[in-house]
């Protein structure tokens, strides 16, 4: 899991993540310093209905290291997916994947309404990258390929999963990973083999039955 947060009615945020295990490049994203293991986000919407961001980083011990505070962040906790989906549906949710606001990775959000005097949301992301480094450790066999599929058909474990999700946000044409429904077509072929590359996922656009 790479974080917990809620979001609530009036803008208000609040998120604890863990950063110990981050990439330098997505902890230079959150300014995060050398010794920071967790950092807690807060937005409190002002008067004027801004919602500036307070971040807080802490070491391993809990200690206050340091914190920013980014006034114009133009994060609206009300207007992600996750939460209005979570809303419309008032029940538990999982979301599709996607990429995250703050660090750029792939996730999956679980969440549930909450009901109290303000409305809101409670989630969970599950970081996708490393958990596809996770599941690859416990392939099968040394040259084994472990994919993990979502009850919808989505994909969310793949040795080379931080690719294929980038590909897909940007692709003109292709807006989406390989599904369990696609496992016979030269898609899902090369992405077993190891072999995708976006000149790949175009060619198997245009011919459904591989190359």
């Amino acid at each position: 899991m790479d974080s917990i947060y809620a979001g609530f009615g009036n803008g208000a945020w609040l998120q604890v993540r863990r950063i110990s295990d981050l990439t330098e490049e997505q902890r230079e994203r959150l300014r995060a310093p050398a010794n920071a293991d967790i950092a807690i986000n807060v937005i409190r919407p002002a008067a004027g209905g801004e919602l500036p961001l307070r971040r807080v980083f802490q070491d391993k011990q809990g200690n206050e290291i340091d914190e920013i505070d980014i006034w114009k962040y133009g994060y609206d906790a009300r207007q992600r997916a996750w939460y209005w989906a979570t809303m419309r549906a008032d029940r538990p949710h999982i979301s599709e994947p996607y990429l995250s606001f703050s660090i750029g990775a792939p996730v999956i959000t679980v969440s549930a309404p909450l009901r109290g005097k303000v409305p809101g949301v409670i989630a969970a992301d599950l970081k996708l990258d490393s958990f596809s480094k996770f599941v690859q450790a416990q392939r099968p066999g040394e040259h084994g390929t472990v994919m993990i599929f979502d009850q919808a058909g989505s994909l969310i474990a793949h040795p080379g999963y931080s690719d294929l999700i980038t590909s897909a946000m940007t692709h003109p044409t292709r807006s989406s990973l390989p599904s369990i429904d696609e496992l016979n077509t030269g898609t899902v072929a090369s992405v077993i083999r190891g072999s995708y590359n976006k000149d790949n996922y175009e060619g198997d656009i245009d011919d459904p039955a591989g190359s």
